[in-house]
């Protein structure tokens, strides 16, 4: 990521957007279709997920940057690549 920023945000700067029950605020991006699995998981579990941690270095990637994210419906997480996502802006 560089000059430590994603989408004009930078590092630790929070994007706040209600959470889907009301009850607080997260994070959130919106899944980008760039693979036959992320199209898959937008099918399933819709194109907002809301930030669990990062961006920071993943070892999955490589060490390249990502995210861990949730689902909105609760019902999956997983690791993600900066470039598959787009702040959402509620």
């Amino acid at each position: 990521m560089s000059n430590e920023t994603f989408n004009g945000l930078k590092r630790g700067e929070l994007l706040l957007v209600s959470s889907a029950n009301g009850t607080g605020k997260s994070r959130c991006v919106r899944l980008l279709p760039n693979t036959m699995r992320l199209k898959q998981l937008i099918k399933a579990h819709g194109f907002i997920w809301k930030i669990e941690s990062g961006p920071d270095p993943k070892q999955c990637f490589g060490n390249a940057e990502g995210f861990m994210i949730e689902s909105l419906d609760g019902e999956h997480a997983r690791n993600i690549r900066v470039t598959d996502v787009e702040l959402f802006n509620g």
